[in-house]
């Protein structure tokens, strides 16, 4: 149950890729490893051992200053160890002394996995408004086990679980009613898991996928439609928007629509989502699609591949606000990306990329994949007060090759980095994420 809370939350927080897989599944297997190796590993020595794995480990982060995304995911999986460690220890100590139970002691250890594991996954799809309802429910279960595996000689196993229980219990009503937030949907899929809360005391409607928020609407009358989020006014895309006015925009990733929510009446929008359960909460709880005054549709699929089939030069903006988990899906962000939108582009046209993600250096990818396409790009950050819920800070890159809007984004206040030195350029066959982690 905790490797699957775990990975769930791991893979939302930062990218749901095969690394972010691997780390917590070699920490879960080498617990295994360690304790049925036949060592007589006294408690004393494992404590050692555990301890002294977090002073090195809280060093590191140190001594590289690691981001807040990475200090957290390197703690979780230490305390992933911790907990297996000790679970496991009472699995080894358990293990039958007769060859002919050892048949079932391993059915019902792996009986154990899958039980834990169907646990949090249905349970999981309830989000709580403070956290993923899993990885609470697993480390509630967690407790509530151990405390019986320990003390049930003293005949208080029966008292652990029911606490377990209350607990458990205690947990899913705090977070239905923590900070106000009402969740009106929930849904679990594929591509992980979306929630739409409603916020009676601030009066907002929010999109929220895992940890990050996808959108969110003012419920008072006559301000359904004011920017939010990352495109609220005085947002680097904002005066994209603005300042470059676009008869065609083609957009890679829809949210809830906010983008196109004060777009002026002839203007076209194409929306490319991956996902339609995303379409069908953004027509379903938010208003921008319905009132929006431009010509707004939307095309379900990979972008990439709907992208193909749009006619060159089919636009005059295309931007790039997609997320999984939290970064940009890596087959948008390549060379052969970067000809293909600019092959969509009108001549002189204009591209910008949402890169607001801080587990990834994904600015600097894009940088050398725009170069290699003969592409300049240009990088802009804004910051919002922490007080107003609605508009959250976003960091965003132009790319282009009209030296017009070069000096027109220069005088914005966008700016030019120097490369990073010694990286490839990305292409659809080579890319280094390991490289790219922001350690």
């Amino acid at each position: 149950a905790l490797l699957a809370a775990v990975t769930s939350y791991q893979s939302s927080a930062t990218a749901s890729m095969p690394l972010t897989w691997m780390i917590p599944l070699t920490v879960y297997l080498l617990s295994y490893a360690l304790l049925f190796s036949g060592l007589e590993l006294r408690v004393n020595t494992l404590r050692l051992f555990l301890f002294s794995l977090l002073f090195v480990l809280a060093g590191l982060l140190w001594h590289f200053e690691s981001s807040l995304t990475t200090m957290l995911i390197a703690l979780l999986n230490w305390a992933l160890f911790f907990a297996c460690i000790v679970a496991h220890r009472e699995l080894y100590l358990a293990r039958p002394r007769s060859a002919a139970l050892a048949p079932r002691y391993y059915l019902l250890m792996g009986l154990g996995g899958v039980a834990g594991t169907a646990l949090v996954t249905p349970v999981g799809a309830l989000r709580l408004s403070f956290g993923f309802a899993d990885l609470y429910i697993a480390l509630v279960v967690f407790v509530g086990a151990l405390a019986y595996a320990v003390r049930r000689e003293r005949g208080l196993g029966l008292r652990a679980m029911g606490l377990s229980t209350a607990l458990l219990a205690g947990l899913l009503a705090l977070g239905l009613t923590l900070s106000g937030e009402t969740q009106v949907y929930g849904l679990r899929n594929f591509y992980g898991i979306y929630r739409v809360e409603v916020d009676k005391a601030l009066g907002l409607r929010r999109f929220v996928h895992g940890s990050t928020v996808h959108g969110i609407q003012h419920l008072a009358a006559g301000e359904e439609l004011k920017t939010t989020v990352y495109y609220s006014a005085g947002s680097p895309i904002s005066e994209v928007l603005a300042s470059f006015p676009a008869a065609h925009v083609g957009a890679v990733g829809l949210g809830v629509g906010v983008s196109c929510a004060d777009e002026r009446k002839g203007t076209e929008w194409v929306f490319y989502e991956l996902d339609p359960d995303v379409v069908n909460i953004a027509r379903k709880y938010f208003t921008f699609l319905e009132k929006c005054k431009a010509d707004v549709s939307v095309v379900t699929g990979d972008a990439r591949l709907n992208l193909m089939k749009e006619p060159p030069g089919r636009f005059d903006l295309l931007y790039l606000d997609a997320f999984t988990g939290g970064s940009v899906p890596f087959h948008l962000i390549t060379k052969e990306a970067l000809e293909l939108y600019r092959s969509r582009l009108k001549p002189g046209g204009l591209m910008v990329f949402h890169v607001s993600g801080n587990f990834l250096d994904v600015v600097s990818v894009i940088r050398l994949s725009a170069a290699a396409a003969g592409l300049q790009s240009l990088e802009k950050s804004a910051s919002f007060d922490t007080g107003d819920p609605a508009r959250l800070s976003s960091e965003w890159l132009a790319v282009t090759d009209n030296p017009a809007h070069l000096r027109k984004l220069a005088k914005s206040g966008w700016t030019a980095a120097a490369p990073r030195a010694g990286w490839r350029v990305w292409t659809d066959e080579y890319r280094n994420v390991l490289k790219a982690i922001k350690w």
